[in-house]
């Protein structure tokens, strides 16, 4: 009996582990390719700006790994992001940014749930929470700062193709 229960257990934990692994390379292949679009960038005096956007996925299903490089331009200003994601099979990210425009850099770490990926960033001076909700060929990005004194927020809408 006790047998019994441990399989029904392992089992458990394996459609689990399946799961996790099936929501991060759905939203992998939702990924990857070419994006642009556009949102805003609040600044901590409450005014916006408004952004323009390109970003590219590059996938690697087999290491479950994304590199994403995301230029942006507003009227006053560029931002030039790069990032590299590892993902495991529990659904977890860590990984690192770089903001080459403005000489930034740091880790990330998050969870991707569905179609949705968490995240922090944490840097020298830098703090955010992101949150990407990728659904077909559309893409929302939200991320708000924190401890940052020039910016508060920023939104995108960003489209496939």
């Amino acid at each position: 009996m006790i047998r019994f229960l441990r399989a029904i257990a392992l089992a458990g934990l394996l459609s689990l582990t399946s799961a996790h692994a099936d929501s991060a390379l759905s939203l992998l292949a939702d990924l990857a390719g070419h994006w642009s679009g556009g949102g805003t960038v609040t600044v901590a005096n409450g005014l916006k700006e408004r952004l323009r956007c390109r970003a590219t996925y590059a996938v690697n299903f087999l290491a479950l790994s994304v590199q994403q490089s995301l230029l942006c331009a507003s009227n006053s200003s560029t931002v030039n992001l790069t990032t590299n994601l590892e993902g495991s099979l529990d659904g977890s990210l860590a990984g690192s940014w770089q903001e080459s425009t403005h000489g930034k850099a740091g880790s990330l770490s998050g969870q991707v749930r569905g179609s949705r990926i968490s995240m922090t960033a944490i840097g020298p001076g830098v703090s955010a929470r992101m949150a990407i909700q990728t659904q077909g060929r559309t893409q929302s990005v939200s991320i708000r700062f924190q401890g940052v004194s020039n910016l508060t927020a920023v939104t995108l809408a960003l489209h496939k193709g």
